[in-house]
């Protein structure tokens, strides 16, 4: 038994127990300890330790289809192992529990390729460790049978069938016997070989792949690949080794793609587009044919030889090829080969030296064709030319001289045939005089260009060739002439025959024209103001005539000669001629200003060129469409005149000239119009209509318009009135409006122009007629008294003349079927006032009023006047009703009843009410006083207390009246109100005002 203690006393203890065994099961008891004494031990509690898993847990294979997973014991405490196989099938995949001494297990049939995944876990009663896992992949089979699916020069297709088991890729290794050596990855049963070497031997190895496993090899080969046509040859190299011969090396084709079997020469002219012959060699022996021995001719459809010879693997530079090519001359092109000798040079003779050189090109061939074409160009040494040039030509060209009569030629030829080396040339140019002169080429362009000859003038020319070695043989001469040059010298002895416009002119030409003379430049300007005028003659005749020129001008006159080159640079001595006076031209108007009565006019002399001579004076007419010309002559110092005594708005023609020596001159006309003026008055005003509101007029126009008439304005003045009006009209006829009737008024016309307005007409004096009335306004009446309204009106407008008015008086009657309407009472005759009092009314009743204007055209009625009632009158009494006793009576009160039938409202409606009582006696009057407020007979209660018998008086203020015109009109009759008289107690205070003091015991009262 381990024990272990602590001193520390936390609240909560705790305590870990280290290194412990794996797997052991452990009972714990705990006891506390104070004083240096334990207490008891607690309750035992089993624990377990985790199990740890097994060390070096591995694996080896059997066989390709068997392995054993192998392991450590596990650490501690455990019973056993669990293994599982979590990808195997069947029975295996079952979990597999282990004693304690098992340390390895095999697992057979297991599939090639497959990836196996192995679990193992350690037991120790219900406690299991962490698992251990291994995975291991069994190694993949190998294929088998490959074949040939094609096989191509620069690729090869393989397939195969497939391996057991599982797999995920192939690989597949490529050598070859020149070394080459690469992988390619193929995820199906076949794969396509690519970018291999044409004409090689290919071995291959196919490898199945499954995860990080690789299975063992299969080959395959050799397989060899077709053969294509080589690629170029290497090196090739020319050197010229004289002026005849070539020598041609190379060395065999870096990518041969087979086995060489030949190699093939061909020459050319650079300047050619065919080529010569060919030569050939063989690898390790070389051949030669009939008649290369010495020198014989080559055509250009020569046939092609090849030949063959025996294989090798290897080329160096001990395989490199020298040939000497010695072409010669046939029809121009060099066709002739020497084939090589056994230490391969070749040599080919000629006679001809090309400075653009040859064109040497080399191919090998392998069995399915030639390959691709290796070609330098290089030129043999030179020699001096053996022919001479031909076919020159001579042609003018354009000079640099700025000297027009020197001259530049163009010499072209064709080179020798055999030029033999880069060559130049010499011209020789022979003048008229026998003068020859030397000239080198610095180029080898077969022309030159020759200056500084002079124009118009025979020579002769001749070539002749050289190179570095020397010079060739002298072409034939050729005679040429130069280009024509332009006149030296100017015309003489010019002569001129005059006219007012013209001039003939003659002259000698010049003397040395330096070519054939095409025509004449004549230049002239007049010597006033500088014009300057260019003209050519018609051909090389030495005479023109100038025409269009001005009259009585001066002109200065020099000429030019011209040759198919152009202008001479010399001209004759300046001429100068002056042509005849011819009649001016016609003077401008420069201005003309029309006034209603003149015109002025201005000008000024004929242009300068149309004065043509001296001037003397000037002509002026004017007229109009209908009358003759008026003629004034003015000296030609006098440039302004005012026409006056002209008609306004009228036409005319102005015309003016000039004359001189040759008589008169062309005229300048122009129209010009005066300008308008205030007419003359309208003639014949007439009245042609009167109205009572208008009158109508009529006119003629005036006898004078003096311009366009835009209108007329109608001027009028009302009798007694200062002022006019005005109306505006473009007829000969007006009517004026909006007049007073039965008035007189003055009445004048006056055109107008845009000037303005002309004279007025003779005065007319009219009268308007009478009009009928229009209604009369603003009827309207005013309540006098009971009896009377005062009616007033306005009167109609416009005024119509002498009015008379009538009132129609109509009374408004209330009806309650047809409700209220005018019935006509009577006519009152007004005269010319425009007002009337109505009497004899009734109180309180309601009128309308209708006014009548009457003229002696005729007469209209207002409107209806607003309706109009007389002033209410006092009430009027039914005697036959009477106040009656009432049932409340007392000592000193008495209660009376009243109806409203008592009063009647014909006067209007009763408004207020008082009680009167007396005493019943014969001697008191039986009409007591109104009541009203201004009555000062109506006597208080104060005033008769004291009195016997008691006179009439008034009990109370008035009251208002307890029956409305309304409430009768809805109840019976028989509406009754009582009233108490006698029922103040306290009157004897009041003096000033009514009251209703006590009656008298014992008395009668009405």
């Amino acid at each position: 038994m381990e024990m272990e203690s602590f001193n520390d006393c936390p609240q909560n203890p705790t305590y870990t127990i280290s290194d412990l065994t794996p797997g052991a099961v452990y009972s714990l008891t705990v006891a506390a300890q104070s004083g240096g004494r334990p207490s008891a031990a607690s309750t035992p509690v089993m624990e377990q330790t985790e199990p740890v898993p097994p060390t070096n847990v591995t694996f080896d294979l059997v066989n390709v289809t068997s392995l054993v997973v192998m392991w450590g014991s596990a650490a501690g405490v455990h019973d056993g192992y669990n293994l599982t196989c979590t990808s195997c099938e069947g029975v295996q995949a079952r979990p597999l529990s282990l004693s304690d001494n098992h340390t390895r297990h095999q697992y057979d049939g297991l599939i090639r390729g497959e990836m196996y995944n192995f679990t193992i876990i350690t037991v120790s009663g219900p406690k299991y460790s962490q698992p251990t896992e291994i995975i291991q992949f069994i190694d993949p089979a190998p294929v088998e049978t490959i074949t040939e699916l094609s096989v191509y020069s620069r690729n090869v297709s393989l397939a195969w069938q497939p391996p057991e088991g599982v797999y995920s890729h192939f690989i597949v290794k490529v050598t070859s016997d020149s070394g080459e050596s690469m992988m390619v990855k193929s995820n199906s049963l076949n794969v396509t070989l690519v970018d291999l070497t044409p004409g090689t031997l290919y071995n291959f190895t196919v490898y199945t792949v499954s995860g990080n496993k690789e299975s063992v090899g299969t080959g395959y080969g050799p397989v060899p690949t077709l053969e294509e046509p080589p690629g170029p040859v290497s090196n090739l190299t020319l050197v010229a080794t004289s002026s005849t011969t070539l020598q041609v090396s190379w060395q065999p084709p870096e990518e041969p793609n087979g086995v060489l079997t030949s190699y093939t020469l061909r020459v050319r002219n650079s300047a050619d587009m065919e080529w010569n012959n060919n030569c050939w060699s063989t690898y390790g022996h070389l051949y030669s044919t009939t008649g290369f021995n010495q020198p014989s001719y080559c055509h250009s459809n020569s046939r092609k030889h090849s030949f063959s010879r025996t294989r090798h693997n290897k080329w160096d530079d001990a395989n490199r090829h020298s040939y000497y090519i010695s072409p010669s001359k046939h029809n121009g092109r060099n066709n002739f080969y020497k084939c090589p000798t056994r230490d391969n040079s070749w040599t080919c003779q000629h006679t001809k030296y090309l400075s653009h050189g040859y064109v040497v090109e080399v191919f090998a061939a392998t069995a399915p064709g030639v390959g691709d074409k290796e070609s330098s160009t290089e030129s043999t040494l030179q020699d001096r030319p053996c022919d001479a040039p031909t076919d020159l030509v001579v042609s003018n060209t354009s000079s640099t001289s700025p000297d027009p009569n020197t001259k530049s030629v163009n010499i072209t030829w064709t080179p020798p045939t055999q030029p033999n080396g880069d060559v130049m040339y010499t011209v020789y140019i022979t003048d008229s005089n026998n003068i020859t002169t030397t000239i080198n080429t610095t180029t080898a362009t077969a022309h030159y260009v020759v200056d500084d000859l002079d124009s118009f003038s025979s020579y002769t020319v001749a070539v002749s060739a050289y190179t570095v070695v020397g010079y060739g043989p002298e072409s034939e001469e050729v005679m040429f002439v130069t280009e024509e040059g332009v006149p030296s010298t100017s015309i003489t002895g010019l002569q001129a025959n005059l006219s007012a416009t013209a001039a003939v002119l003659k002259w000698t030409p010049p003397s040395d024209p330096n070519g054939i003379i095409q025509v004449y430049e004549v230049h002239y300007n007049d010597t006033v103001d500088g014009n300057y005028t260019i003209v050519n003659t018609t051909g090389p005749e030495p005479s023109i005539v100038l025409e269009g020129l001005e009259e009585y001008w001066e002109y200065m006159v020099w000429i030019y000669t011209y040759t198919r080159m152009g202008r001479g640079s010399v001209y004759s001595t300046p001429y100068t001629l002056q042509t005849e006076e011819a009649v001016p031209g016609p003077p401008p108007i420069s201005s003309t200003i029309a006034t209603s009565r003149s015109i002025a006019v201005q000008w000024g002399p004929p242009s300068k060129y149309q004065q043509n001579g001296i001037l003397q004076g000037y002509y002026l007419s004017y007229n109009t469409t209908t009358s003759g010309p008026n003629i004034l002559s003015f000296s030609s110092s006098v440039e302004s005149y005012t026409i006056p005594d002209l008609t306004p708005y009228m036409n005319y023609t102005l015309c003016l000239w000039a004359w001189n020596s040759a008589g008169n001159g062309s005229r300048s006309c122009v129209t010009d119009e005066t300008q308008q003026d205030v007419p003359s008055a309208p003639q014949n005003l007439a009245i042609n209509e009167v109205h009572p509101r208008s009158i109508t007029l009529k006119w003629d126009s005036p006898a004078e318009t003096n311009g366009i008439i835009l209108g007329y304005t109608i001027m009028y003045t009302m009798e007694g009135a200062s002022d006019s009006q005005e109306i505006e009209t473009t007829e000969t006829t007006g009517q004026i409006s909006d007049l007073t009737a039965h008035t007189g008024y003055n009445i004048q016309v006056a055109a107008r122009t845009v000037i303005g307005q002309g004279a007025k007409s003779e005065p007319l004096e009219a009268t308007t007629s009478i009009a009928i009335p229009g209604k009369p306004q603003n009827v309207r009446g005013t309540a006098v008294n009971q009896s009377a309204i005062y009616v007033e009106w306005e009167e109609p407008q416009p005024y119509p003349g002498p009015t008379t008015y009538a009132v129609l008086v109509y009374d408004a009657v209330d009806d309650t079927q047809r409700g209220t309407f005018q019935q006509f009472l009577t006519t009152l005759q007004a005269g010319g006032m425009t007002s009337l009092t109505v009497l004899g009314l009734k109180a309180y009743n309601s009128y309308y009023f209708v006014i009548m204007a009457m003229t002696d055209a005729g007469n209209t009625s207002s409107d209806p006047s607003a309706q109009v009632t007389t002033y209410p009158g006092a009430p009027v009494v039914d005697q036959n009703v009477k106040p009656q006793d009432g049932s409340d009576s007392t000592t000193t009160t008495l209660t009376v009843t009243f109806t409203s039938s008592m009063f009647s409202e014909e006067n209007g409606p009763v408004a207020t009410y008082t009680v009167f009582v007396a005493e019943d006696t014969e001697n008191l009057m039986d009409n007591p006083s109104s009541g009203h407020e201004n009555d000062t007979d109506v006597l208080t209660w104060y005033d008769v207390r004291n009195r016997d018998p008691v006179p009439p008086y008034q009990v109370t203020e008035k009251q208002q009246y307890p029956f409305s015109r309304g409430s009768r009109s809805k109840r019976q009759a028989s509406q009754s109100r009582e009233f108490v008289i006698g029922e103040e107690t306290d009157c004897e205070l009041n003096r000033e005002d009514f009251c209703n003091g006590p009656l008298k015991p014992g008395t009668t009262y009405r």
